[in-house]
């Protein structure tokens, strides 16, 4: 699922050369940031998703998921360059406000091509622009990052598993079928999880440790697990 440097600067020169605005950093504000992610969770918490407050944020399948269920998010980030990921946008929406790393696939952009689409830059990369991300290996930790640029401190997580539970996602993502899955005993409570899984936990870890951000998890899970341990100390 990686993809070699030189393509991905490739990408990020294409993205450049593009009429594509750069995404604003923001003062801090009062708003309320809802970060979908894709775990098998988010199948329960539609319903809570639509009666809640502030702005929804999807991020790669939860697009096309949370629009198929009658909710249509107000954002969409992207992370990932593979080229597959041109199918989160199959169904762009004039009044969604897409953010999209630079080095994600050129597929992506003709997709977003007449829509809201800004630019973000990832932080794994010494280059020189307006705004850099940084934040964790996963696009929902990413999008976590992103609320924080735009303004926002009241961070709520949905669909956040971070493990194994009936399944890896709450929507068919064949490109993580037949990933080995292990039991991680994280902070005395035992999670089956993949490799991009136990990363995206460690991260998360990290995040709390360093920073006194104001996240709360909807989902049961080891991330919701990692949050209640920051929480009681």
């Amino acid at each position: 699922m990686f993809l070699d440097e030189t393509t991905r600067l490739q990408n990020i020169r294409s993205a450049m050369e593009r009429d594509v605005p750069w995404m604003d950093a923001l003062p801090t504000h009062g708003g309320r940031w809802n970060v979908c992610a894709g775990g098998p969770s988010l199948r329960k918490e539609v319903k809570r998703i639509k009666k809640a407050k502030g702005v929804i944020v999807s991020v790669n399948g939860t697009h096309n998921y949370l629009l198929s269920k009658g909710v249509k998010p107000d954002y969409f980030v992207l992370t990932d360059p593979q080229e597959h990921c041109k199918r989160f946008v199959k169904r762009p929406q004039k009044d969604v406000t897409y953010l999209v790393a630079a080095h994600c696939d050129p597929k992506v952009f003709d997709r977003l091509e007449g829509y809201d689409c800004r630019l973000w830059f990832p932080l794994d990369y010494e280059l020189p622009v307006p705004v850099s991300i940084g934040g964790g290996t996963t696009v929902g930790l990413r999008a976590i990052n992103i609320g924080f640029t735009l303004g926002y401190r009241d961070i709520h997580l949905w669909g956040f598993d971070g493990c194994i539970k009936e399944s890896h996602h709450a929507y068919p993502q064949p490109e993580n079928d037949g990933e080995e899955t292990r039991i991680v005993k994280y902070r005395g409570k035992e999670f089956e999880m993949t490799d991009w899984m136990i990363n995206q936990a460690a991260n998360f870890d990290e995040l709390m440790r360093k920073h006194q951000l104001n996240i709360t998890v909807h989902t049961p899970g080891v991330i919701q697990h990692i949050r209640s341990y920051y929480a009681s100390r």
